[in-house]
């Protein structure tokens, strides 16, 4: 396994072989990742809340999205985004600079991210669920308090965004199981805000 390339790897990969000094438009970029770049919102948007800092700034927005792409993710075969956000071009240092740092942190992943399980990944139930655990834990991080219950949301959405994007039937029950921690969570910071008031 140590030997393979993560699937989102080499697309993002396939990106820096274009010519150069060329902007992209979003469109063209998503449509080079071949589907992939779905789940791949997941792990960008959740990703900085993964730690313990205090982006309250940030929460109610990337949250809303989450859980807006949560839902497309599980009712849609594509995630319908607006023509004009589609249209805007990134221009390639900036691209690649983001491509360059996002492949460090692969080359880290891929030794303990890779397909298996397969057959309970690829199930049409999978996807559906795993989009709608991350409606919820989009909405989770969106009016949670700060710092420790975002981190408690982010971090299966992550989790749920690796499973997906490289098959990974055990990373997707991980996900799960830590969505399923930080709901109850969620329920009990809920219940004893009920009964002190």
């Amino acid at each position: 396994m140590e030997n393979k390339k993560l699937a989102i790897d080499l697309a993002l990969r396939s990106l820096l072989k274009i010519e150069k000094e060329r902007p992209l438009s979003l469109f063209y970029i998503f449509d080079r990742l071949a589907g992939r770049g779905n789940a791949l919102w997941f792990i960008l948007l959740s990703l900085p809340f993964c730690f313990p800092f205090d982006l309250f700034f940030l929460k109610i927005p990337v949250g809303v999205i989450l859980a807006f792409l949560g839902l497309r993710y599980a009712f849609a075969k594509n995630l319908w985004w607006p023509t004009t956000i589609l249209a805007k071009k990134i221009l390639y240092p900036t691209l690649e600079s983001m491509i360059l740092k996002l492949l460090v942190g692969l080359d880290i992943l891929q030794k303990v991210i890779y397909p298996r399980w397969i057959s309970f990944s690829q199930q049409a139930f999978v996807r559906k669920l795993s989009g709608i655990v991350v409606f919820f834990l989009g909405l989770a991080l969106a009016f949670s308090p700060p710092i420790l219950l975002p981190l408690m949301s982010a971090f299966p959405i992550f989790c749920i965004g690796l499973g997906l994007l490289e098959d990974d039937g055990l990373m997707l029950i991980l996900g799960y199981l830590f969505a399923l921690f930080c709901f109850i969570s969620c329920l009990a910071l809920g219940y004893n805000f009920d009964f002190k008031h």
